[in-house]
Formats: structure tokens, sequence, C-alpha cells
């Protein structure tokens, strides 16, 4: 191969960015409609949201603390 990776010759998500794995999480009937309200409000999905608010943003928030 010319030096490519496998994701810019064939325009493909490599194995370990695929989304394959489910999570389930119980919620309440009024923690679920929140959700879902949150995230449209945001113009995201609820996995995107979710998957923000509890990965990423955790992290940046850590992040910022140390800095100051």
């Amino acid at each position: 191969m010319l030096g490519f990776k496998e994701k810019e010759i064939w325009g493909r998500k490599s194995e370990d960015e695929l989304k394959i794995y489910r999570l389930t999480v119980q919620v309440s009937k009024r923690e679920k409609e929140k959700i879902i309200q949150l995230a449209k409000s945001r113009g995201m999905s609820v996995s995107d949201y979710v998957r923000y608010f509890c990965i990423h943003k955790p992290f940046i928030s850590k992040f910022n603390e140390e800095e100051e």
C-alpha cells in the first residue's frame, strides 16, 4: 500500500471507530423524555448527547480545571 491508511483508501471507518456495541441504561419515563428533549434542543441524537455528556464533557471539564 502506498502509505495511505485504510480509511483514506476505502472511505470506511477503521474497526476502532465503528460503533457496534450497545449500552443499555434504565431510566424513568420522565428521565427518558428529558434526555430526548435536551438532545433535540442541541440538534443532537440521543446517542450523541449521551456520548458527549458522559464521556467528552467530563474530560473537557477536568482538563480545564487542571489548567487553572
